[in-house]
């Protein structure tokens, strides 16, 4: 598994990058090596929209509706060959009760450590 934190921040040719990836489940290194990645998963993250995302869950908006509105912003953000590869996931906003329980949680972990 191999995580690409934060898309949104990575050069457009880091993203290009992985269309090969993509599409044949290879890597080819500098010295012509195939590197093999099929049985790989990939998951990315960004920040594109959050707030709008946000919002709309506030809103109501489901899952579905929030990709429909956002798509085209993708798309432009992450160039239409990249987006058109993935499977894009929205996830709700934790609720502030969430939060604070897993900050509590945190603390009563690190607490140990100090």
């Amino acid at each position: 598994m191999l995580l690409l934190d934060e898309v949104d921040k990575a050069h457009p040719q880091i993203l290009k990058m992985f269309l090969p990836v993509f599409d044949e489940g290879v890597i080819v290194d500098t010295k012509n090596t195939l590197i093999p990645c099929h049985d790989q998963i990939f998951i990315m993250t960004s920040n594109f929209c959050s707030n709008e995302i946000t919002e709309m869950f506030r809103l109501g908006y489901s899952p579905e509706e929030i990709l429909s509105v956002i798509e085209p912003v993708l798309m432009e953000k992450l160039s239409p060959e990249f987006y058109n590869r993935v499977e894009p996931i929205i996830f709700q906003p934790l609720a502030p009760e969430s939060m604070e329980a897993l900050v509590r949680l945190m603390l009563e972990k690190w607490k140990d450590h100090i």
